[in-house]
């Protein structure tokens, strides 16, 4: 039969515990890995949505500045029709006095035996 020390048996298990406990520390701290990982991972994702964010936000300012721009060529093109309309009128009072003028020519000169 074989005969063990008491005390190198409780030596043999205090360093299986040790053991057991180091590979704890080990697992343990390799969750603290991947979870330093997805909070790295989570991070990043977030600078994509912000840079996603500042993305849309600058094309909603070109589109804001599209509109303005389209506004006041309307705006513009509004005023030219009202000028031209104008321009109109005038040239339509112009017709008007022309043949004002036509009609009073027309009308035959007193003569002096007409009197």
């Amino acid at each position: 039969m074989h005969s063990y020390n008491i005390s190198s048996i409780l030596d043999l298990h205090t360093s299986f515990l040790y053991v057991i406990k180091s590979f704890l520390y080990v697992i343990k701290s390799f969750l603290y890995v991947i979870k330093s990982f997805l909070y790295e991972i989570k991070s990043f994702l977030y600078v994509i949505k912000s840079f996603l964010y500042v993305i849309k936000s600058f094309l909603y300012v070109i589109k804001s500045f599209l509109y303005v721009i389209k506004s006041s060529l309307y705006e513009i093109k509004s005023s030219l029709y009202e000028i031209k309309s104008f321009l109109y009128v005038i040239k339509s009072f112009l017709y008007v006095i022309k043949s004002f003028l036509y009609v009073i020519k027309s009308f035959p000169e007193k003569s002096e035996t007409d009197e």
